[in-house]
C-alpha cells in the first residue's frame, strides 16, 4: 500500500514496520509498542486506530507513514530527492483520502460522544456561512450504499433534526465536517480548527468569541 508514496516495501525488513505517532502534548507513541505491525497494511491500520483514539487528524496517514519509513531506512526511497521538498506554506495540502472517506471517519468518531446540538437560530448562521464557502464541497460517489451510509449516520448524530439549508450543504473539505449534521453540533465538540480555514470560518471565529 506504501509504493504509491515512493516506499520500496521489497526490501523493507519486517522488524521495521513501525511508526512514531507525535502526540498533542508533545512527544512521540510507538506503534505497535512492540515488534512490527507484521506489514504496511496492518502497520497503517494500527496508526488509524491509534489517530481516531486521541482524536487525531487521519489526513495524510500513509503519507505521514511513508516519510517516516523512507526517513528512517533511506534504502526504502525509492525517490531520495523528494524527502526534503516540504510542501509551499500557502499551499492547501490536499488529503490523500476521498472526502466521503473522511467524512465516515468523523462520523464514526463523533457518533460515541452523543454531541450536545445547538438551538436551529444558531444552526441556520453557521449552514449560511458554509453554503457560500469555497471549501463547501460534493461529497457524494457512484457508491450508493457509501452515500446512504453517510446520510443515515448525519441524520442519527443531529438527532433526526431537518435542516431548511442541507440542500446547499455538503461537506467541508477542509475539516472533513458532514455539513448539515456539524452546523448543529456544539463547537467545543469539534476539535480545532483547520489552518487554512477562511477568516470567516465559524470554527474561527466561535472559537475567537470565547477567547
Amino acid at each position: 500500500m506504501l509504493e504509491k508514496w515512493g516506499v520500496i516495501t521489497a526490501v523493507m525488513p519486517t522488524t521495521e514496520w513501525s511508526y512514531e505517532q507525535p502526540l498533542p502534548g508533545g512527544g512521540t507513541q510507538r506503534i505497535p509498542p512492540k515488534g512490527c505491525a507484521g506489514d504496511d497494511r496492518n502497520l497503517i491500520q494500527q496508526v488509524k486506530i491509534f489517530r481516531v483514539n486521541i482524536n487525531a487528524s487521519l489526513d495524510n496517514l500513509e503519507d505521514d507513514i511513508a516519510t517516516y519509513i523512507k526517513t528512517k531506512s533511506p534504502m526504502n526511497n525509492r525517490f531520495p530527492g523528494r524527502l526534503a521538498n516540504p510542501a509551499h506554506p500557502t499551499r492547501i495540502k490536499r488529503p490523500f483520502k476521498p472526502l466521503i472517506e473522511r467524512i465516515k471517519d468523523w462520523l464514526l468518531i463523533m457518533q460515541p460522544k452523543q454531541p450536545r446540538l445547538l438551538i436551529e437560530d444558531d444552526a441556520q448562521r453557521r449552514g449560511r456561512i458554509c453554503s457560500k464557502c469555497p471549501q463547501n464541497n460534493k461529497w457524494k460517489t457512484g457508491c450508493l450504499p457509501c452515500c446512504d451510509e453517510v446520510i443515515q449516520r448525519g441524520r442519527h448524530l443531529r438527532q433526526r433534526v431537518d435542516y431548511p439549508y442541507a440542500d446547499a450543504l455538503s461537506a467541508c473539505r477542509l475539516h472533513g465536517f458532514y455539513l448539515p449534521s456539524a452546523v448543529f453540533i456544539d463547537r467545543d465538540q469539534l476539535g480545532d480548527e483547520h489552518a487554512e480555514a477562511p477568516a470567516e470560518c465559524w470554527m474561527k471565529t466561535e472559537a475567537r468569541a470565547k477567547q
